[in-house]
């Protein structure tokens, strides 16, 4: 799971009259609360501890406030750097198409936005579609769903993309005993790969020429719907 600046911002309480939003509308007075709780919990601590859940994050966060590294010691969670599909889409397009091939031939749950049923790289088995904002309203049901979805004769990968709701919905599963199944928040890092107004990648201009004309001759035309 990831831990960036809104869900930085969401501990804090950050607030400018009690209505302030991340990127992707979801308000942080909803999820702040519960974030911090899971974060700081036992049973996280046992996670981290036997391996089972790894937290990445920038190192510093919140424009100079605190840094991650500082933050999580004070709870006694080790801080790990990892770098993921924002950096690699950016950085190495070529381990991009190594995460598909690793991906091909597993059983594979997608939870995220309805545009991202058009991620062609992927074999999906089961799509669960939320909310492109204020996921963390329908975490009860959205957990419901994929644990009544997950096999029980095989391990499956579950690539999340739906918010701040990722890290908290992750955790949960974690301490319902989920975690012979490999989690992943994928954030918006498949956004790139689909063309919909409602993508982080359309309305933050990843889809600009310079972008377009870096990322995709190293990629699959086969990958992309645009």
């Amino acid at each position: 799971i990831r831990y960036n600046d809104g869900e930085g911002f969401a501990i804090r309480g950050y607030s400018n009259n009690n209505s302030s939003v991340n990127c992707d509308g979801q308000r942080y007075d909803t999820v702040g609360p519960e974030l911090w709780d899971q974060l700081k919990s036992t049973q996280v601590k046992k996670h981290c501890n036997s391996g089972d859940l790894i937290i990445e994050s920038n190192s510093m966060i919140g424009y100079g406030w605190f840094t991650w590294e500082t933050f999580l010691e004070k709870i006694h969670i080790k801080f790990q750097k990892v770098n993921f599909l924002d950096e690699i889409l950016s950085d190495c397009p070529r381990k991009m198409i190594d995460f598909f091939e690793i991906l091909k031939n597993k059983h594979i749950i997608l939870i995220g936005p309805y545009y991202l049923k058009k991620v062609k790289a992927l074999n999906i088995q089961k799509f669960i579609e939320v909310s492109t904002t204020n996921c963390y309203d329908k975490i009860d049901e959205i957990e419901q769903t994929l644990i009544d979805s997950v096999p029980s004769h095989t391990n499956a990968v579950i690539l999340i993309a739906a918010g701040m709701a990722t890290n908290i919905l992750v955790i949960r599963l974690l301490n319902k005993n989920m975690n012979q199944h490999t989690m992943i928040d994928v954030g918006s890092g498949f956004d790139v790969f689909v063309k919909d107004e409602r993508s982080r990648a359309f309305r933050f201009g990843l889809k600009s020429k310079r972008y377009r004309n870096s990322i995709r001759p190293h990629l699959p035309d086969e990958y992309f719907d645009w």
